[in-house]
């Protein structure tokens, strides 16, 4: 999150379930939500996700069409991952500090400022972490359905790496 603030994007970052991460994160000009009903929303209404390991959040960003940059991939499949999306040109790796500022900016397309203030009505990455938390669930009247088909979608982003890369070798 430090590193993104300071690369001069305003994150809204997600931490799920996990409480303790949450209240370490929150903080003044920060906006970080706990659960959320509906990421499909979220994700239209951010400019780029920043994840570390490629994973099932990863592919639905990709199915959304939002742009993914994978900063300091975790070991292992995270390293795979990152090397594989940004070889088949769906991601974007930043591997450092001084790498994520020129790649965030050259897939947003701007030079990104953060505000000197915590005034929510008037950040849009307060509105948006604000919608969030008001979103109600995707689905209709109470209906619960799922915001993707893991399965296809894996098999689509599948497909796609291969295409790019001309198939397995």
């Amino acid at each position: 999150m430090a590193a993104v603030a300071a690369a001069g994007v305003r994150p809204v970052v997600v931490c799920g379930h996990n409480a303790a991460l949450r209240r370490r994160l929150h903080g003044a000009g920060r906006y970080v939500l706990g659960w959320v009903d509906d990421m499909p929303a979220l994700m239209r209404a951010v400019d780029v996700m920043v994840e570390n390991a490629g994973g099932l959040t990863c592919q639905e960003a990709l199915a959304a069409g939002l742009p993914v940059v994978t900063y300091r991939p975790i070991a292992g499949h995270g390293r795979a991952n990152a090397a594989i999306l940004a070889r088949a040109g769906l991601s974007r790796w930043a591997g450092t500090p001084q790498q994520l500022g020129p790649v965030l900016a050259a897939v947003i397309g701007t030079s990104p400022v953060v505000p000197s203030h915590d005034d929510v009505s008037q950040d849009p990455a307060g509105l948006v972490a604000e919608a969030a938390r008001r979103a109600p669930p995707a689905g209709s009247a109470g209906t619960r359905r799922p915001l993707l088909d893991p399965v296809g979608d894996a098999v689509a982003v599948l497909a796609a790496m291969l295409q790019s890369t001309g198939g397995l070798r």
